[in-house]
């Protein structure tokens, strides 16, 4: 009989096995060798995958007959990783191709970007070129890595994954982690369209659907001093970011033609430089157009078909997308982060729902 070793899978937490279904056990006991898994009670079932966890050899067979249906299991209600099981990070680790597919076997390139760990204990370098770059749990655990690092590496071809793999880390920027550090209430004001807001506000610009918002970026800024500011322009083109240039420090542009993948590195590489700058005491301003192409990224995310009506909304991306709106705050070392979205005028029910999410988030709504 064959057998093979594997220490406890993807970090589980024996003590969160209750949060499981009762088909997600028996699929989560298949996996670490619990024997006859559909034939035990619920109680006697848990049982049986902590013993085989805690031992931390795990020995699983081969399957016999009929292979079983795959369910799946639901990683991110058993697995620690520092506060970071959501739904986004789990469809990131299961993304088909979210980095690089062109090279030759043992090429090898600098890449560098930010570090984002994943549910399943590995992670993905979110690259300056709006590619994904997986990282093995070795190196994280070589290095001490934690998601927001910046780091530079050198990425490998690897041919039997078709795909660039971080090989070696040369170099890295520690960040202190802006979702655990003590936040203040907002003091410093700013005067913007003839309404006043602070800086670490959530501000939501509410536009018709024939609305110029790249200009209203550019009249905005033209009145904000002293300021970081950040964009992340979504489904636009070149000439929308060489306008901008002028008056906006760092841009991220996502095209029509992109994946859903490339879109994603981009959305997570503006929220990942908004954070850092603010982490060093720098006021950030971060621009979003809009939150309906936003919601469509992460929404899409989770339907490969790329199909967006009422019925299709999933509830699970939405919070992810709130957790970016609420990232705005004002850290008690003086830096800040103020988050300016745009969001388009109900004219359908996926708006409606959308505007009426975000519109309880945000401390001013403002009507252009």
């Amino acid at each position: 009989m064959l057998y093979f070793f594997v220490m406890n899978p993807h970090g589980i937490n024996v003590n969160r096995l209750e949060t499981l279904g009762i088909y997600e056990l028996r699929e989560l006991g298949r996996q670490v060798g619990v024997p006859r898994p559909t034939s035990l009670r619920r109680d006697d079932l848990i049982a049986g995958i902590k013993s085989r966890i805690e031992i931390g050899n795990i020995q699983k067979s081969p399957t016999r007959g009929r292979k079983p249906r795959a369910l799946g299991v639901d990683f991110s209600k058993i697995v620690d990783n520092d506060g970071h099981n959501s739904f986004f990070d789990l469809v990131l680790s299961q993304m088909i191709e979210p980095q690089v597919r062109d090279g030759a076997s043992g090429e090898a390139r600098m890449v560098s970007g930010y570090l984002h760990r994943l549910v399943n204990g590995n992670a993905l370098l979110v690259g300056v070129d709006l590619n994904g770059y997986p990282v093995s749990a070795k190196l994280l655990r070589a290095h001490c890595l934690k998601t927001g690092d910046y780091v530079e590496g050198k990425a490998v071809y690897n041919a039997s994954r078709n795909a660039f793999i971080v090989e070696e880390i040369l170099s890295k920027c520690e960040n202190t982690r802006f979702d655990c550090m003590n936040g203040i209430r907002p003091s410093k004001s700013c005067g913007v369209c003839g309404v006043d807001f602070l800086f670490g506000e959530r501000v939501l610009f509410v536009t018709p659907k024939p609305f110029d918002r790249v200009e209203d970026v550019v009249r905005i800024v033209a009145k904000i001093n002293g300021a970081h500011k950040v964009a992340l322009l979504i489904d636009e083109t070149d000439d929308a970011a060489m306008y901008l240039n002028d008056f906006v420090q760092d841009i991220y542009l996502t095209k029509v033609n992109y994946s859903v993948q490339k879109q994603t590195m981009a959305c997570l590489l503006a929220l990942f430089r908004a954070k850092a700058l603010a982490e060093q005491g720098k006021d950030v301003v971060l621009f979003v157009d809009s939150l309906n192409k936003l919601f469509k990224i992460y929404n899409n995310s989770a339907y490969t078909d790329g199909r967006i009506d009422p019925v299709q909304i999933n509830l699970a991306p939405l919070v992810d997308l709130k957790t970016f709106m609420m990232s705005s705050r004002v850290l008690k070392n003086g830096g800040s982060l103020t988050v300016i979205a745009y969001i388009n005028i109900a004219s359908n029910p996926v708006e409606d729902y959308i505007y009426n999410e975000f519109a309880d988030l945000a401390h001013k709504i403002i009507k252009r």
